[in-house]
């Protein structure tokens, strides 16, 4: 076998690992319950911003956003 065909081999071999890979990542990641809907994501962004870009700007709110996260993650 040359060593061109080999290289053209390993690369497909290498190829189909990864894609068989990301195939069963996203078959998990359908598989796992929802998280707990837009209700926690509208505490986060307190219905008071209209992007978490906004959001992360007001460093007065980085409290609240921690608190949130720690209580939707329950």
């Amino acid at each position: 076998m040359s060593d061109d065909a080999r290289s053209l081999l390993l690369g497909f071999v290498f190829t189909g690992v990864v894609l068989a890979l990301a195939v069963m990542a996203m078959i998990w990641t359908a598989s796992r319950p929802p998280l707990k809907g837009k209700d926690c994501s509208d505490r986060i962004a307190n219905g008071e911003h209209a992007s978490f870009v906004a959001f992360f700007q007001d460093p007065a709110d980085h409290g609240a956003l921690l608190r949130s996260i720690e209580d939707c993650a329950r």
